[in-house]
C-alpha cells in the first residue's frame, strides 16, 4: 500500500508528460497519442520514471495570422487508477515558421486540472481540487521529417511563485506515413527543492528530472 500512497501523492502534485507543441497542426488535421513516464522517482530504489500514462488528442484550428494553431486535450490514465481525475486542455500556436537557416518557434498554453474527490477510500477532509497552468516556448528544427526541439517552460498553481523548467526532445518518424515516436527530458522546478514528504525524486542539484516517451498517430488532411 505504501507504493500506492506515494504514487497517489505524486500524481496529484506534479505535471505529467504530454505531446510536444513544437509544430501545431494545420486546420483539418488531428492527432492521437500515448505518453508514458514522468519525474524520476528514487523512493523505490533505482531512479525510474513515474509511470504516468497520458491519453491525448490534438485538433488543428483556424490559423491565426496565417500560422498554425491547434487545440490539445488529454487524460492521465494512471492517475485515474488511483482515484484521481487528472485532465488537461490547451492550445499551441506557431509564432515563426522554420526558415532556411532559422528554427521554428511556437508557444503552448495548457491548463491541468486534478481532483481526488472520486477516491472514496480517503477521508473527506483529504479530498482536494488542484489546478496548474503551464506555458511552453519551443524552438524546433526539422530534418527530413525528423524533429528536434527544446525550450523553456513555466508552471504555476495560481498561488505560489511560478516554477521554471527547460526541456529537450525529438519526434521521430521511422517510416513513411503518420506514425511518430517522441522522446523527451524535462528539468522541472529549476531552483526549487522537492517538498513532497516521503517521496524521493532524482534531482540534478535542484528540481526534478522528468523523462517521457510517447507514440502518436495523425490523420486528416494530406500527409
Amino acid at each position: 500500500m505504501r507504493v500506492a500512497v506515494l504514487l497517489s501523492a505524486a500524481l496529484s502534485a506534479i505535471g505529467c508528460g504530454t505531446m510536444n507543441g513544437a509544430r501545431p497542426l494545420e486546420q483539418g488535421k488531428h492527432a492521437v497519442g500515448l505518453t508514458f513516464g514522468g519525474p524520476l522517482l528514487t523512493s523505490l530504489g533505482p531512479a525510474i520514471p513515474l509511470p504516468n500514462l497520458v491519453i491525448e488528442g490534438k485538433s488543428g484550428l483556424d490559423p491565426i495570422k496565417g500560422r498554425a494553431t491547434d487545440l490539445n486535450y488529454g487524460l492521465n490514465a494512471t492517475a485515474a487508477a488511483f482515484g484521481i481525475v487528472d485532465v488537461h486542455a490547451g492550445a499551441s500556436h506557431l509564432l515563426k515558421a522554420q526558415g532556411a537557416s532559422s528554427p521554428a518557434i511556437s508557444i503552448t498554453e495548457r491548463l491541468h486540472l486534478a481532483s481526488n474527490h472520486l477516491d472514496t477510500t480517503k477521508p473527506s477532509e483529504t479530498r482536494a481540487f488542484y489546478a496548474m497552468n503551464q506555458i511552453d516556448f519551443t524552438v524546433s528544427r526539422e530534418f527530413s521529417r525528423q524533429l528536434v526541439y527544446g525550450g523553456g517552460a513555466l508552471y504555476w498553481n495560481f498561488v505560489n511563485t511560478p516554477s521554471p523548467a527547460y526541456f529537450v526532445g525529438t519526434q521521430l518518424r521511422p517510416m513513411k506515413g503518420r506514425f511518430s515516436i517522441q522522446l523527451e527530458a524535462r528539468h522541472m522546478a529549476v531552483g526549487f527543492v522537492p517538498e513532497i514528504q516521503d517521496v524521493s525524486w532524482y534531482s540534478p542539484g535542484s528540481g526534478v528530472l522528468s523523462v517521457t516517451a510517447g507514440i502518436g498517430f495523425d490523420f486528416g488532411g494530406s500527409k
